[in-house]
């Protein structure tokens, strides 16, 4: 008797032993003793370690990470990766402080087209020896930098402008241009500098104002020229004497209008 309780406890145990052997080790960290009866491409079925008899359990290969079984040999399904994850770090954001000048010059030229009244003086009647009229039309170029710009919006301009007049009437009469001056951020502006034409050199005083559509600007400027008192020496036919007299080159304002686009 005492004999046959020991066979069946053996048989018993190394039946527990036999069948405890495989492990199933699971994604979550938890893992589950048993017998593992079939390993499909999407499933794994076993018997529970504590229950060899009883009905076969299914789980999807998904959420298993390791079998190892009895033999020592293991079935690799899926190794978690460690996620790296980079720190945040709180980086305080500078704020640009915004420019109250912006010094980025840019050049823009065009054609210019308008009339020029000579008034009573030198000027004029040179002119008039030659049997022509005062009222001259002046075609030209202006070539404008915009040296800064402010933050309200107003721009300094420097402007370079040739002209040649009297050409409807058979006359070449070239006139050079130096202009500094401002602009505001509605389009007027204002300028002033020297003047050097055939009478000789002057101050030109201009106003005007633009408007633009795209990239091309429309300017509209009036101009005027002081008369400038000079001496000279004036000769007298009768008397056959020469004597100084003051000399006025008589003023002159001109209307000119165009375009300008920028240069690239």
């Amino acid at each position: 008797m005492k004999t046959r309780f020991v066979m069946i406890s053996v048989v018993v145990l190394v039946s527990h032993i036999c069948f405890s052997q495989d492990v199933i080790l699971y994604k979550n960290g938890t893992e589950e003793r048993c017998k593992v009866i079939e390993v499909t491409p999407s499933q794994v079925k076993y018997k529970k370690e504590d229950n060899p008899d009883g009905p076969v359990y299914t789980t999807y290969k998904s959420a298993i990470q390791i079998i190892r079984y009895a033999n020592g040999n293991e079935d690799v399904f899926s190794i978690p990766k460690t996620s790296t994850v980079a720190p945040i770090v709180s980086t305080p954001v500078v704020e640009k402080k915004e420019e109250d000048i912006f010094y980025e010059p840019l050049k823009f030229s065009g054609p210019r087209i308008g009339f020029t009244i000579v008034g009573k003086g030198e000027a004029a009647d040179k002119i008039r020896e030659r049997g022509k009229t005062p009222f001259v039309m002046q075609f030209g170029w202006q070539f404008e930098t915009r040296v800064f710009t402010m933050k309200s919006g107003a721009t300094a301009l420097i402007e370079f402008i040739p002209l040649i007049a009297g050409i409807e009437q058979g006359m070449f009469l070239p006139s050079f241009n130096g202009m500094f001056g401002i602009r505001g951020k509605k389009g007027n502006e204002f300028a002033i500098g020297p003047n050097l034409s055939l009478t000789g050199a002057g101050l030109a005083l201009a106003v005007g104002t633009s408007f633009h559509t795209e990239n091309i600007y429309f300017p509209i400027n009036f101009a005027v020229v002081p008369s400038v008192s000079r001496r000279s020496s004036e000769y007298n036919s009768n008397t056959g004497t020469t004597r100084d007299v003051s000399v006025h080159t008589g003023v002159r304002v001109s209307f000119l209008v165009g375009f300008n686009t920028r240069k690239r």
